[in-house]
């Protein structure tokens, strides 16, 4: 009893350290905002267009961004933050933007993969016309083979995969870039369109429901099976060894 009161005693007589946690980093200030008409589901990174260096410093060195919207519209942005055109990409919520490599390079404006609600994934062509212009890009191809929403998609460093998840539990490998636009352009011209295809330049354009319809439809190239979940995330290294896959648990 003695031993259990010198305990408490002892207790009540320690010091209390007051610890202080001080920030070595400040949180980042954002310098513009850009509001959108509904959620932004996805941001992507693209190809710097080449200009002079007058125009450069102003665009902030040619740098260009894509987002997406649960509107369905895609934007272009500079990288002074204007908004260079925008066009409806899907029916439905956009959840992917993914920036995809070509022989054109910059010049071209590069190519631009989307994916969204409505099961379907879209390569876009003409980019830097379509920003020079304030019109919309051409879709080059549609990439169906999903039965739910595409969550994610990626693409190799060349260009000439990809693969795409959704909520359908599907991860699936795909023809992309130039070899998919190569197969568009052969399977248009041997449909007896590829000389009227060329002189119209792509001006006039097919829509429905408000959405460009694309000259080719592409059937994926593999299933990668195993997940019984959304494939929610997927990140193609640099390497182009492998996929980096996320799915949420079962």
């Amino acid at each position: 009893m003695f031993a259990c009161s010198l305990c408490c005693l002892r207790c009540l007589q320690e010091a209390v350290l007051e610890v202080e946690y001080v920030p070595a980093v400040l949180p980042p200030t954002p310098k513009e905002e850009h509001p959108h008409d509904d959620w932004v589901s996805a941001v992507a990174g693209l190809p710097a267009a080449p200009s002079s260096s007058s125009k450069s410093s102003k665009d902030g060195g040619g740098s260009q961004m894509a987002s997406g919207g649960y509107d369905g519209i895609v934007r272009l942005w500079s990288g002074s933050g204007d908004c260079s055109t925008s066009w409806a990409a899907h029916k439905g919520p956009v959840q992917a933007v993914v920036a995809v490599a070509s022989r054109g390079g910059a010049s071209s404006g590069g190519l631009l993969l989307t994916a969204g609600n409505d099961n379907a994934a879209r390569l876009w062509r003409g980019l830097a016309a379509a920003t020079a212009g304030g019109g919309a890009p051409e879709a080059a191809a549609l990439l169906k083979g999903h039965t739910d929403t595409i969550q994610a998609a990626a693409a190799s460093p060349d260009g000439n995969l990809c693969c795409t998840g959704g909520w359908d539990s599907k991860l699936l490998l795909w023809r992309c870039g130039d070899s998919l636009l190569a197969a568009a352009e052969a399977e248009a011209a041997e449909g007896g369109g590829g000389q009227k295809a060329q002189q119209a330049g792509g001006k006039k354009r097919k829509v429905a429901n408000g959405v460009a319809v694309a000259q080719h439809v592409e059937a994926p190239r593999a299933e990668l099976a195993g997940h019984s979940q959304c494939v929610s995330a997927l990140s193609w290294p640099a390497t182009g060894v492998c996929v980096c896959v996320i799915g949420l648990p079962a």
